[in-house]
């Protein structure tokens, strides 16, 4: 069961990456990844780059 909603997800965020790419938004701002509990570094890298990505981003702007 785990797998296929897996797979699931991956589809509903590529679809959103898509709409926010469609809609001039980085679609940097909607992420999955799948770790596991196993492995805290690969999970602790991720974070980094995540937070690292998301200090680069620019405001949405509001209109």
């Amino acid at each position: 069961m785990h797998k296929t909603g897996n797979f699931a997800c991956e589809r509903r965020v590529r679809f959103v990456q898509e709409l926010l790419k469609n809609m001039g938004i980085s679609e940097k701002r909607v992420q999955i990844f799948q770790v596991s509990a196993a492995e805290a570094s690969k999970l602790a890298e991720i974070i980094n780059t995540v937070c690292n990505q998301v200090v680069e981003l620019n405001e949405i702007e509001k209109k």
